[in-house]
């Protein structure tokens, strides 16, 4: 769940970038709608970030609490202290800026003028400056759109990353939202991004741009307060970051390999987030995983433990690409854990028995979880060992997902809770395994292994299909079961991207 403090009236939240406060279209979800939902309550917008904006932001509990913030609002009791940096050189210490703000199509235009005739109004001092940068406070008078944006390039200081008005392009919009004040009590506060601190490091937008992912998530989950915890940092096409307890694990998807610059970046990183650095570059598919490339700057334990939530997690650096945890699959983890009390529970292609866990140490009546790999499954074991639980009490089979699902049905057994994660793409031997080509076959093996009332647990991450044609092929297989589709959890998209994991959690009819 996002970061934030509560009280009776206000909610105040530290916003992370890529976060509209409103649904910006239908069927995509703002911060409020995402609160509402978490929170169950109604919630009440007294102001607005852009969604590239970070830091401090608040809503109301009620309609009348609402109605009185604005009014506080429009009496100047409510202050807004912001920051920014600019790489444009400023020959004043302070500045104000007037002007008339209007909105004209989907563009807001801005027009200078007098104090008496202006609609909007900032004051702007100084902070710090540096050779290439510097750091200014802001503190809108009113509250109009893009205020802060149009009046810093009114004045000669468009923010760097503000392309829209005149800033220079730079991975991240440098405006963050300090201070929220009533009178003279603060009442929240928020740490800017690193980067405005340590100005230096924006001679390296490479580095900014990695360490406005990460803190992305430090806004999310505050992971630098949570050193032994598991966290996707950072998620693109070429690059993905996780941190598992004291490693930082990359897994490198560019062609080519890091050069020195990139190395010296990596290495600063790792001493920044105080984590040792495991640098993995992706083969193709079909060559051996063992033969990757690899980098680190000290040694990396071949074996280490780590946790997600209250649960310990055994990690490996030397099982090929693979860490030991899809991290993608934590939310959904921690549903089955809720849900497992006294409930027999089937886990197909199992992998290190993650899912298994988190059903054992709810409480399920049976565990039983089901891999090709041998090796897999003894891992799972050690790490069920690490939790107190004792193995030999749940079920593990090394056998291919569908023949054991054709021997349960003819021994008729049957399941409260399936779990099923296939691969995409996967060999046994000289067979292939397509999910695509299996796709309707094993969800009609895993209706035929579920009890009336049960519930199947179905994701994927076939790239060739969005989340539109997922839902239609889950549909077509099991028409009769009633469907909710999720995704990965904020570490690993933005509010309205759509990601490679695809998740259906089905309920089978009870009669």
């Amino acid at each position: 769940m996002l970061h934030m403090n509560q009280n009776d009236e206000f909610i105040f939240i530290d916003k992370p970038a890529g976060f509209s406060t409103h649904s910006p279209d239908i069927g995509k979800v703002g911060l409020v709608e995402i609160f509402e939902k978490e929170l169950n309550q109604k919630l009440y917008v007294v102001h607005r970030l852009d969604k590239t904006t970070t830091g401090a932001m608040m809503f109301a509990s009620s309609e009348k609490k609402a109605q009185e913030l604005f009014e506080l609002f429009k009496n100047h009791r409510i202050q807004k202290k912001y920051l920014f940096v600019t790489d444009r050189a400023s020959d004043f210490a302070t500045s104000e800026a007037f002007s008339v703000i209007e909105k004209k199509g989907n563009q807001y235009t801005n027009k200078p003028c007098s104090e008496e005739l202006a609609n909007a109004h900032t004051r702007f001092v100084r902070r710090k400056r540096s050779p290439f940068f510097e750091l200014w406070e802001a503190y809108p008078v009113s509250g109009k759109p893009h205020q802060i944006r149009l009046h810093a390039a009114q004045i000669g200081l468009p923010i760097l990353g503000d392309t829209l008005y005149q800033g220079t392009s730079f991975p991240h919009l440098c405006l963050h939202s300090l201070e929220i004040k009533l009178d003279d009590q603060i009442l929240f506060t928020s740490h800017p991004p690193t980067f405005f601190e340590r100005m230096g490091l924006l001679r390296d937008p490479e580095v900014c741009r990695i360490l406005s992912e990460f803190d992305r998530r430090q806004r999310l989950f505050q992971f630098l307060q949570k050193p032994e915890q598991c966290f996707r940092l950072m998620h693109t096409p070429e690059l993905t970051v996780d941190v598992l307890g004291d490693v930082l694990w990359v897994n490198w998807y560019f062609d080519q390999n890091p050069s020195p610059k990139d190395l010296d970046r990596w290495q600063f990183l790792g001493r920044y987030l105080q984590k040792k650095v495991l640098i993995r570059k992706r083969l193709e598919r079909g060559q051996n995983p063992n033969d990757a490339p690899e980098w680190k700057f000290e040694p990396i334990p071949t074996e280490w433990t780590a946790n997600e939530n209250s649960s310990h997690y055994v990690f490996r650096s030397q099982s090929g690409l693979s860490s030991g945890l899809f991290l993608d699959q934590r939310d959904n983890r921690q549903k089955i854990r809720k849900m497992a009390k006294d409930k027999s529970i089937l886990n197909l292609f199992a992998y290190t028995c993650g899912f298994s866990l988190e059903a054992a140490l709810g409480g399920a009546r049976e565990v039983v979880s089901v891999d090709l790999s041998q090796n897999f499954l003894e891992w799972g074991k050690t790490t069920f060992n690490l939790n107190g639980l004792d193995p030999s009490k749940y079920e593990f089979f090394s056998q291919d997902a569908q023949i054991f699902l054709k021997g349960t049905v003819k021994r008729e057994r049957r399941f409260d809770l399936i779990v099923c994660d296939p691969p995409s793409f996967g060999r046994k031997g000289k067979e292939v395994f397509k999910l695509e080509k299996e796709f309707k076959n094993i969800l009609e093996l895993c209706d035929k292994c579920l009890k009336p009332g049960g519930t199947l647990l179905f994701s994927c991450n076939l790239e060739k299909w969005d989340l539109e044609d997922f839902k239609k092929q889950v549909r077509q297989a099991l028409p009769k079961y009633k469907s909710q589709f999720g995704r990965a959890g904020w570490d690993f998209e933005e509010a309205n991207e759509e990601g490679p994991l695809k998740v259906a959690w089905l309920t089978k009819s009870s009669s």
